[in-house]
């Protein structure tokens, strides 16, 4: 909402691509050359790959070590999945205590991290959840947590299947 007040009309939800960027570019440029306001994009714009991870952001971090780090990606499923017990317990603790902005935040960290490894169906829930945190819907983020462990679950059972864990 920040955002949006002091002129912004438009975001990247990171990780990002270059699909996306030229298509908020594409946006941002009208034919007749003044700027267009841009819609906020829902869940399946930002992410059309619905899995509970992205196969392409998990073939990005294996490059990213290739053959000279093998360990890389495994590395860094291990730094996410050591970071989300303390995530939830924040998330909890926020409810709990009737916190707002402890709720956007805690959400928002895990936010960065499940767009991260490619999960970003995770993240999106998280937006949602760090959001309702922004406008003092404590007690619909707190309905929202059980949902959010069930999806976590899919996600580690991804991982599970493809043997990065």
């Amino acid at each position: 909402e920040k955002g949006r007040q002091a002129g912004m009309d438009d975001f990247f939800i990171k990780p990002f691509t270059l699909s996306h960027l030229e298509n908020i570019l594409s946006r941002c440029t009208a034919s007749n050359g003044q700027s267009s306001p841009a819609k906020m994009p829902s869940d399946r714009e930002v992410v059309p790959n619905q899995e509970p991870l992205d196969a392409t952001v998990i073939e990005k971090l294996k490059d990213i070590g290739g053959t000279e780090d093998p360990q890389f990606l495994p590395r860094v499923i291990s730094r996410f999945l050591s970071a989300v017990p303390s995530c939830f317990c924040n998330l909890e603790k926020a409810v709990e205590h009737n916190d707002g902005e402890a709720l956007a935040d805690a959400a928002h960290a895990l936010e960065n991290s499940c767009r991260f490894i490619g999960a970003h169906r995770l993240g999106n829930m998280c937006t949602r959840l760090e959001a309702l945190g922004h406008k003092g819907f404590i007690s619909e983020g707190g309905k929202m947590l059980k949902n959010l462990k069930t999806e976590y679950e899919q996600v580690y059972e991804e991982l599970e299947a493809q043997k990065i864990i």
